[in-house]
């Protein structure tokens, strides 16, 4: 598995992320970094989603320790990396890699039904 990724735009990096082993138990990602420019464009979205995509890929097991650095607090990115799959774990979090047929069930399972007009989940 990777240990950089990087978005360009016009010759740009407009979002970076770091990983390394995490003691032979899988990878930690330990930067993701959007410049302040580009913030609120979902650049970070789409590299941790990058990052997850090769994970699943490879079957490798993802761990992070949240830091806040910017403008988003620990909530706010505790409950976007809990959106992504991660959990709590040993004082970490930590996110187990997804099987083609466990992705589809989720979707499935995520998926919003329209019904008399109205969204629901289910």
């Amino acid at each position: 598995m990777k240990s950089c990724f990087v978005i360009h735009h016009n010759f740009s990096k407009i979002s970076i992320a770091d990983l390394c082993d995490y003691y032979g138990r899988g990878m930690i990602i330990t930067r993701i970094n959007v410049p302040e420019e580009f913030r609120g464009q979902r650049h970070g979205s789409a590299i941790l989603q990058q990052i997850i995509d090769e994970a699943d890929k490879s079957r490798t097991r993802l761990y992070l320790e949240i830091n806040s650095s910017g403008p988003l607090s620990y909530e706010a990115l505790e409950a976007w990396y809990l959106r992504y799959g991660f959990k709590h774990w040993k004082g970490i979090y930590r996110r187990e890699p997804k099987d083609e047929k466990a992705k589809a069930q989720e979707e499935r399972r995520e998926a919003s039904i329209t019904y008399a007009g109205k969204t629901t989940q289910t």
